[in-house]
């Protein structure tokens, strides 16, 4: 059985959170800081936009479809990504 301590679950937690997620821009990127406060915030605007006909279409379609569907259009777009080449 592999158990992990709270500190390494707590690494792995803010490894993954976006309250970090500036640091993480900052290191692959040039970009200032009003502009990694610009591109994190229209990512959650984003998200909690898409919410409501997500779950609106999920009640008349179904979750699974319509995850297989937002899953399927996110991995057609991916491609078209800046910084999301296969190097």
């Amino acid at each position: 059985m592999n158990r992990t301590t709270n500190s390494e679950a707590n690494d792995q937690a803010s490894a993954v959170s976006p309250v970090n997620s500036d640091q993480a821009i900052s290191a692959h990127s040039t970009l200032s800081h009003a502009s990694q406060g610009l591109v994190i915030s229209a990512f959650f605007v984003a998200y909690a936009v898409s919410q409501i006909p997500g779950g609106l279409l999920a009640d008349r379609f179904g979750a699974r479809l319509v995850h297989a569907a937002a899953t399927r259009l996110r991995t057609a777009r991916s491609p078209s990504m800046p910084g999301w080449s296969a190097d």
